[in-house]
């Protein structure tokens, strides 16, 4: 099924309980539309204005029908397909009759006299959201897991909307809901729709299990996670809990202006907590008051006046001194995260669950029980609207693809636990304790910037900027390590005991061997596993204006090492000398090449291509950084250690404005970085981007035209090197490309193709700082020249492949390359697209280079339509019976934002392979075998116990307490 088509059909379905403006006054179009619709039957039937009467209400039904279409439409973040079509979808998931059916029965319940349809309305929407629970949740071996056949009837008699559904759509729908809501909220409502206890909770993480039998036996052999961003790698229930801590209330000044997106988290953590109490007390003492009633003297006023804000979809701009210090009080109770297990579920803390698992299914419970407390159930609606409002509004959606739009939900995601490059120890700690929550996995690679800001170097020297690096690099391995040694000791102590122990360690009141020992006990007692850690510096790749601002030609940046800003010949050069320090420290300091095992280059492809990488890539691979053994000197011996090679992969074919360009990039990644067997390529979506359907949507492509002519370049170096036959005769190729320069540089008629291209592998060279130097000395530019103020003759008149390099530091010459074009594809070009992707995969396959794969988010950031037609069908071919045989890898890439792990991941793809009726078996051994290649392509090389990996992490920590820099 088509994603858009099936998006709009969730948002429709999920409206009422995701959008916040619901809760406002006058603001639920569904309601009105009821309303309208009651008025129209309850018309009198006597003979006299009858038909008058009758009319008017039906045109006041079909406005109010028009309204909430054109609601819906306006809101809905999908391709909407047309007005009828949004309106069928409303019949279908909120039938008029059913709203109807509903609100007979709950008059019957608490009287005509008491009714309030407006009120009931709530119960409505949570009892929908109930069935809805029921047709996609079920048990699995006692674990929650997604429903994979035909859900049973809903109370009327009619099926339910994917009731039918076969298993594949069951779980692409699934994917797409996680997306919209939360899936705890399902969780826990089918829990109680199939009248389970609380027990049923146990365990239960964020996500619910996709994996049937047959896969999970698979799993359970073990699974690595090789692309995982460090900012979000934790997942939204961790992310959930630190938002509604009420310890934040501390930052408010009393009778100041408050943040609407501040109060608004007030209001959802005060009602948190509020409702827990009340039902506690509910289930410790029996019947109690209705809700409205016990909080009129279970809570002082302050707190009841926010209560009752929530309920009206209000926000003050001001908290009262008796309200700040009132929540206060309550924040103090325990400064845990997920402090509500701490003071009221503290009963159900063998169930190793989170809090809001257990206040979901005692709110739902309520509703269900107490249906006339519309009070209560208008507030759970509000809260269950306002988290999935936040919740949705921070993960990928299918509205754009590409990698600019996915970055807004990166970032939001991450500013969510705290800003900047380096998260905190609280988030480093969740985001360990998200990982270590997946049961099948054993590895995994954690991918970080590097804390050295290019920005912050003043000078090009590598001496002078040495000492700088080395001690940004060594802050920021020492937190995330001291992180990491937090988390295990919170897992095997608890967190009081932990902090206890690390307060004790922070005042020399306890050895470093002492801490080891008592944790490690502890490990054997409790038989604790957890998977193998990694580190993978990531260079960001970004955009800058400095080469085009007139500033700074190649001339200034040799003859000038102080500088305002880096240029990008600076920032190469500097990336190169946070590469050498990484690598020192790897080599210094025991065991530590042992968890820092990578480097890759992400981030904004289109802002800064590969050449720009090249010296940091090349750097790492040369003899000077590849000691296979150092002596250690140690108190009173001497011990060798042997070195693990750094791992090299890299983001590219992902996002990219032409076909060609993405395979040009993933080519120069192969061919000038100095890639071995086991390196890996993340995404590389180009590769399996089916090429016909990509210039059938691509008619015409706006390229800056350097990117334009490079393209033609490689293709014409591919066919000239590599013998390739392509449908395009080099001769016509070379036309294009000449015709090109003419249009961008001045005297082009000394210019040739061979130039251009030799000018072009050039850019890979790691030291374009001394082909300028060498070219002043050569051509006697007189110190103090600067060509943007002259005739630029001296620099360019004779080109040369070194003159045309340096254009790419000359702020005359990368304005003009970044001129944008209109490229126009044709049908001949797909067959060359085609020929280049088989000449790479080729060159893949040969080379023995790993693919990493991310399903759900190469579906948001490739948008390549569904599941069904994810590349790495097309890159291993095992299960159709193909030639190829890329060794791919899966991964999660950001749980965070596609609210997803790594064992899901492998389950997307598995449920894809069956949905286009593979045999079983094969498909049981092709995702098998892919399980496999993510365990053998981890750059983390030994499975470890825990134990070991604890003593390693805590002898890095000592060494570096003691390392001098």
């Amino acid at each position: 099924m088509n994603r858009y088509r099936l998006n709009l059909i969730l948002e429709i379905l999920l409206f009422p309980v995701s959008d916040p403006e619901m809760g406002g006054e006058n603001a639920d179009k569904l309601l009105e539309c009821y309303l309208a619709y009651r008025k129209f039957m309850d018309a009198s039937f006597n003979y006299n204005g009858i038909f008058k009467g009758r009319v008017a209400r039906n045109q006041k039904y079909q406005s109010k029908k028009k309204e909430l279409v054109s609601y819906l439409v306006e809101r809905n973040n999908s391709r909407v397909k047309s007005e009828d079509y949004v309106e069928l979808l409303c019949d279908l998931c909120y039938p008029i009759q059913d709203i109807d059916s509903f609100m007979d029965y709950f008059s019957s319940k608490i009287g005509e006299d008491e009714f309030d349809y407006a009120a009931a309305i709530s119960s409505y929407y949570i009892i929908k959201l109930g069935r809805i629970s029921d047709d996609f949740i079920t048990y699995r071996d006692g674990v929650a897991a997604v429903r994979s056949w035909k859900g049973r009837e809903s109370y009327n008699g009619t099926d339910n909307i994917f009731g039918s559904s076969p298993v594949y759509n069951k779980i692409e729908i699934w994917n797409l809901i996680c997306r919209i809501m939360t899936p705890d909220i399902f969780v826990a409502i089918a829990a109680v729709e199939n009248g389970f206890g609380k027990e049923t909770l146990y365990e239960q993480q964020a996500n619910i299990a996709l994996a049937d039998k047959l896969l999970l036996k698979s799993l359970q052999k073990g699974v690595a996670e090789n692309h995982l961003h460090f900012g979000v790698a934790f997942d939204y229930g961790i992310e959930w809990l630190h938002k509604m801590n009420l310890s934040f209330v501390k930052e408010i000044e009393p009778n100041e202006e408050v943040d609407r997106e501040l109060y608004e988290r007030l209001e959802l953590a005060l009602f948190r907590y509020v409702a827990a109490k009340y039902l506690e007390e509910r289930d410790r003492l029996g019947d109690v008051d209705d809700f409205i009633n016990w909080i009129n003297t279970a809570i002082n006023e302050e707190q009841k006046m926010v209560i009752l804000k929530f309920y009206e979809g209000k926000c003050e701009n001001t908290l009262g001194k008796e309200c700040i210090e009132s929540i206060i009080d309550i924040s103090e109770l325990t400064e845990e995260t997920d402090y509500l297990l701490e003071i009221i579920y503290y009963k159900y803390i063998d169930f190793h669950t989170s809090s809001e698992y257990l206040l979901l299914y005692d709110c739902y419970s309520y509703v269900r029980e107490k249906i006339e407390d519309t009070y209560f159930a208008r507030l759970f609606l509000q809260y269950i609207r306002m988290k999935n409002y936040k919740h949705h509004n921070r993960r990928e959606q299918n509205v754009l693809s590409g990698l600019k739009y996915f970055q807004k939900k990166y970032d939001a995601s991450k500013e969510a636990m705290g800003t900047g490059i380096l998260p905190d120890r609280d988030k480093m700690i969740a985001a360990f304790r998200s990982q270590s929550q997946i049961k099948c996995l054993r590895k995994f690679e954690i991918r970080v910037a590097p804390y050295a800001d290019v920005s912050e170097g003043a000078y090009v020297d590598y001496f002078a900027n040495r000492l700088y690096i080395r001690s940004k690099l060594y802050e920021q391995i020492y937190g995330i390590f001291e992180a990491y040694r937090g988390f295990v000791m919170e897992m095997v102590m608890g967190k009081v005991n932990a902090r206890k122990l690390a307060e004790k360690l922070e005042m020399n009141s306890i050895a470093d061997k002492e801490l080891l020992q008592i944790v490690v006990e502890r490990m054997r007692e409790r038989h604790i596993k957890i998977p193998t850690p990694g580190i993978v510096f990531h260079f960001l790749k970004s955009h800058s204006i400095e080469d085009l601002s007139g500033e700074y030609c190649w001339w200034e940046t040799i003859n000038n090492y102080s500088c305002l800003s880096f240029s990008s010949m600076h920032k190469r050069i500097f990336m190169k000398y946070v590469a050498v320090e990484l690598e020192n420290l790897r080599e210094e300091i025991p065991y530590l090449s042992e968890y820092i095992v990578g480097i890759d280059a992400a981030s904004d492809e289109n802002a800064m291509e590969p050449w720009m990488f090249a010296p940091v890539y090349k750097e790492m691979r040369t003899h000077t950084h590849t000691k296979p053994v150092v002596e250690r000197k140690m108190k009173a011996n001497k011990r060798f250690s042997r070195i693990q090679n750094i791992g090299f992969t890299y983001h590219v074919g992902e996002d990219f404005r032409h076909i060609i360009s993405g395979l040009r990039h993933i080519d120069e990644v192969l061919e000038y970085f100095g890639y071995k067997s086991g390196d890996r390529l993340g995404h590389a979506l180009a590769l399996g981007t089916d090429a016909e359907q990509w210039v059938m949507d691509n008619e015409m492509v706006p390229i800056p035209k350097l990117e334009h002519m490079e393209n033609l370049l490689w293709i014409w170096g591919v066919c000239i090197n590599n013998k390739l036959e392509l449908i395009i005769h080099p001769e016509e190729l070379e036309n294009k490309i000449l015709d090109m320069a003419r249009g961008i540089y001045d005297h082009a008629e000394t210019i040739t193709v061979k130039m251009l291209y030799e000018a072009y592998r050039k850019k890979f060279d790691p030291d374009h700082m001394e082909t300028a130097r060498k070219m002043t000395i050569d051509e006697k530019i007189p110190y103090g020249f600067r060509c943007i103020e002259k005739d630029r003759k001296q620099c360019y008149e004779g080109w040369t492949s070194d003159r045309l390099l340096l254009t790419n530091y000359c702020p005359v010459y990368t304005d003009r390359y970044g001129q944008i074009m209109s490229v126009h594809t044709s049908d001949g070009e797909t067959k060359i697209c085609r020929q280049l992707q088989e000449y790479l995969i080729q060159k893949i396959e040969q080379l023995g280079v790993y693919v990493e794969t991310n399903p759900t988010s190469n579906l948001a950031i490739g948008d390549f339509g569904q599941m069904t037609k994810h590349p790495i069908f097309a890159l291993n071919q095992k299960l159709s019976g193909g030639k190829h045989h890329v060794m791919v890898t899966v991964n999660s890439d950001d749980p965070a934002v596609f609210n997803t792990n790594v064992e899901n991941e492998l389950a997307y793809i598995y449920y894809a392979a069956e949905s286009q009726e593979y045999a079983k078996s094969d498909i049981v051994e092709w995702i098998d075998q892919i399980r496999q290649y993510g365990m053998d392509a981890s750059f983390v090389r030994e499975e470890k116990s825990a134990e070991q990996i604890f003593a390693e992490v805590c002898r890095i920590l000592t060494e570096m307490k003691e390392y001098k820099m």
